[in-house]
């Protein structure tokens, strides 16, 4: 499943070389190692803490992945 993408939002790098795919459909944030390895996925749907209900945009900060929920 981690190849499969569904209402991808802006992908973007980290400073680390990491790619970071947020996806808005499913609420998750994808980090992927440089060789293209799934290494975590953060978040998913839901109106908890560290969920999503309308992942609008992603971005990093230094080392951080900051996130805006609409």
């Amino acid at each position: 499943m981690a190849q499969e993408f569904f209402g991808v939002v802006t992908p973007f790098l980290l400073p680390s070389g990491r790619v970071v795919v947020p996806m808005n459909l499913t609420g998750e944030i994808r980090v992927f190692s440089t060789a293209g390895d799934l290494l975590v996925t953060l978040g998913g749907y839901g109106e908890g803490p560290g969920e999503f209900r309308e992942l609008g945009a992603a971005w990093p900060r230094g080392d951080t992945i900051e996130a805006f929920d609409g």
